[in-house]
């Protein structure tokens, strides 16, 4: 009974406030967004599903996908807009900052486990099938632009973002300003992904400065989880 009535208020509740805020009736009443635990800094901006099959809980929005991290839900300011092309799950211990003049696209099939941070301020786009392990930043600001003595003006800081189909962003990498990256890229485990980078399809990019691993590579889906250790 106690659970029953923890999934209430930690599920139902704020899944139904925000469907029934955010979508058109006929949307709203399949419940497509589920949240777990939600922190509702702020629900404002505009929240758009683009598929022709929304279905309950096709969005998931702060379930504990990994036990290593605490089971605090997702924690979600918005003032731009967020728009959902398909299936997408976002673990807990997320953070989604959207300020009014921001946007975020999410591709079918977008799948974060757990300590996702992400802030928009201009527009971050991710194609269909991404992948993101542990702690990954994504920010399409840097927020304080440095000055250029020489040429006497800021530097420009900030920049969208255009990640391609299938890509795979593995622990603590971090996304920046005016990254644009081609279809079945891997990114190793701590990966610092700037502007300017020299990004390969179907190639494992890594180090520092980072650079092309291994070629020839690519993520089999269905496959690409250990599930026995001998």
């Amino acid at each position: 009974m106690f659970n029953r009535v923890k999934n209430i208020f930690n599920l139902w509740i704020p899944s139904i406030i925000f469907n029934f805020h955010y979508l058109p009736f006929k949307q709203a009443i399949m419940l497509p967004v589920l949240l777990m635990k939600p922190n509702f800094r702020k629900l404002g901006g505009k929240v758009i599903i683009e598929s022709d099959n929304i279905r309950r809980g096709m969005i998931r929005l702060g379930f504990n996908r990994a036990n290593i991290f605490p089971d605090n839900g997702i924690s979600w300011l918005n003032e731009g807009t967020i728009i959902f092309k398909g299936k997408v799950a976002i673990g807990s211990d997320s953070y989604i900052v959207v300020r009014p003049t921001g946007s975020v696209e999410f591709g079918d099939d977008f799948l974060s486990t757990a300590a996702m941070k992400m802030v928009s301020c201009i527009g971050i786009e991710f194609g269909k099938g991404t992948l993101f392990g542990w702690n990954v930043i994504v920010m399409d600001t840097n927020f304080h632009p440095l000055y250029d003595m020489e040429k006497e003006r800021f530097k420009k800081a900030y920049g969208k973002i255009k990640i391609g189909d299938y890509n795979w962003f593995s622990t603590q990498c971090m996304i920046m300003h005016s990254v644009e990256t081609p279809e079945h890229c891997i990114f190793g485990a701590r990966s610092v992904i700037t502007r300017g980078g020299q990004f390969e399809s179907y190639c494992v990019h890594g180090g520092s400065p980072l650079h092309v691993l291994s070629r020839n590579i690519k993520r089999i889906y269905g496959q690409d989880q250990i599930t026995e250790y001998k």
